[in-house]
């Protein structure tokens, strides 16, 4: 898969910030959150993003992964 120009731009923000909320990349993008969660889905399957609970981060990053005692 080639990304396209949108998927390639919601990677460049990705890795800007390391970690991003999908509703952050709807807003940055100018897109409905349905299209973002669809590109976001795309990428982390061919293993350049990956996805957490409302959000996505770079696939070697901790961010936004808090463990369970994190949590409490």
């Amino acid at each position: 898969m080639s990304p396209n120009p949108r998927q390639l731009t919601l990677l460049s923000v990705v890795q800007t910030q390391g970690s991003v909320t999908v509703e952050e990349l709807a807003e940055k993008l100018g897109v409905t959150l349905q299209t973002v969660r669809r590109d976001v889905q795309r990428l982390a399957d061919e293993g350049l993003l990956k996805r957490f609970h409302g959000g996505v981060r770079t696939p070697g990053s901790k961010i936004g992964r808090a463990s369970c005692r994190e949590r409490v």
